[in-house]
């Protein structure tokens, strides 16, 4: 059997048996993968606002005729 960290979180790896994970280790796993897509939604949509802003800025009104 074989450690390996997935996500700041020590698991135990089997080639035969699969992955073998302690008390708590998965919802560690889970809360740390929701922490990851909630800042990459930030940013995405920090980045969709600035470009917005910027389009806008640049167009005016004239970019509603374009959608």
């Amino acid at each position: 059997m074989e450690h390996e960290r997935e996500h700041g979180v020590e698991i135990d790896v089997c080639e035969e048996h699969g992955v073998w994970l302690d008390a708590g280790e998965l919802e560690a796993i889970v809360l740390k993968l929701k922490a990851r897509a909630g800042r990459q939604r930030r940013r995405a949509v920090d980045s969709a606002r600035r470009r917005g802003k910027v389009s806008g800025a640049f167009w005016g009104w004239w970019s509603l005729l374009g959608e």
